[in-house]
């Protein structure tokens, strides 16, 4: 069927002016007519091509998610294993320290030890002297036991020795007076 048409305008006049009403009738008509034969596998084709567009638009962005998912799955075990690095350095340190204390603590008992051992010796040889010396008052105890009148008889020869000198003693310095006292009666006797 014949479709009326608009008489041609001049470019100029088309740009500036509104599309005439036969134009919009036509446009109308053409989208409420039906499909022609062949059309419809335009269509579907079309309506195909669309749904498909969506599904790779939904692909795209899923992917986009999954991707984003990714980077973030990838920075928070990047942070979890510089975590755990910093948590082994630290527990390394921890090792260490402990192992220099029980060196510290090992030096220290072996030293003590050492100390010990060492007074031990020192210990026995005055424990050795305090019995040896208690050993010799014994002996001089039982000696002066047996040698008690030896000793009593020597104490008594000293004490009469002694009691003769000062007799012999006081005799010279009698003797000796005497002999001045003589001179000088002498001496006055001479005088007068």
């Amino acid at each position: 069927e014949a479709v009326p048409v608009a008489a041609p305008v001049p470019e100029a006049a088309a740009a500036a002016a509104p599309a005439a009403p036969q134009e919009a009738e036509w446009q109308a008509a053409k989208a409420a007519a039906p499909l022609r034969p062949g059309e419809g596998h335009l269509a579907e084709a079309a309506q195909a091509n669309l749904h498909e567009a969506v599904a790779e638009a939904d692909l795209a962005s899923e992917a986009q998610a999954a991707q984003q998912t990714k980077w973030a799955a990838a920075r928070k075990a990047a942070h979890a294993a510089e975590k755990a690095q910093t948590e082994a350095a630290a527990a390394r340190r921890a090792e260490q320290e402990a192992e220099r204390a029980a060196e510290v603590e090992k030096t220290r008992k072996w030293r003590e030890r050492q100390e010990r051992e060492k007074k031990v010796p020192e210990e026995d040889r005055a424990r050795a002297a305090a019995a040896q010396e208690l050993a010799r008052e014994i002996a001089m105890q039982r000696s002066d036991r047996f040698s008690r009148r030896e000793v009593f008889e020597k104490q008594q020869g000293a004490k009469r020795k002694a009691e003769e000198v000062a007799r012999k003693l006081a005799a010279a310095r009698k003797a000796n007076f005497e002999r001045i006292a003589a001179e000088q009666r002498e001496e006055k006797a001479h005088l007068q």
